[in-house]
Parts: C-alpha cells; sequence; structure tokens
C-alpha cells in the first residue's frame, strides 16, 4: 500500500479540478491553479533563501490566504509545519521557534 502524504491528495485535486474554487477566506478566493501555482513559488523561495528544502517551518500567520498557502509549500517539501499564533506574547513564539529548531518562519 502506497502512503499519499496531505500534498500528494492537494496535487491530484489541483490536477483534476484546476479551476474549481480550492479555498475561500473571508473575500478572498483562489482556484486550485492558481493555489499550486502559488504554492509552488513559495515553495521554490524556501528553498532558495535557504540553499535547501527545510526540515521545519514555522507558521506566524492568521487564518489567512497567505496562511494556507505557506502551508501547502512547506508540505510540498517535506517540511514539517509548526503553528504558531499571532495572538501570542512574542517571547512564548520565539520560544516555540527555538525548541522546534525552526528552518525559517513565515510571517504574514
Amino acid at each position: 500500500m502506497q502512503t499519499r502524504t496531505l500534498y500528494d491528495w492537494f496535487r491530484t485535486s489541483a490536477r483534476l479540478h484546476p479551476d474549481n474554487v480550492a479555498i475561500e477566506v473571508t473575500s478572498d478566493s483562489t482556484d486550485y491553479a492558481e493555489l499550486r501555482a502559488t504554492a509552488q513559488r513559495l515553495s521554490a523561495e524556501m528553498r532558495r533563501a535557504l540553499g535547501r528544502s527545510p526540515r521545519r517551518v514555522g507558521l506566524l500567520t492568521s487564518r489567512s490566504l497567505v496562511g494556507y498557502i505557506a502551508y501547502l509549500a512547506a508540505l510540498r517539501l517535506g517540511a514539517t509545519v509548526v503553528p504558531l499564533n499571532p495572538a501570542n506574547p512574542a517571547a512564548r513564539n520565539l520560544a516555540i521557534a527555538d525548541e522546534a529548531n525552526l528552518d525559517l518562519v513565515v510571517v504574514d
């Protein structure tokens, strides 16, 4: 039995339904084709910034389109995603980031 990742499931949906709305967040929405392309661009930027694929990515994002795109980009690279809460004090998020040994943090 082959194990499929969450990104594999997303990629299949994007291939089968490129013009369907993939996500709506408040007044923002995007279709599968654009979401996939944007996640690919962001994952390439993550890799370029580090010179390699990240192992652990922190997301200091609200429930925004940017946050979901960053989540998919990290999963595309096989990284573990560590959610950070923008409502937390900065010291708490820094402590979590340090303990998790994050390679990078995406902020929206």
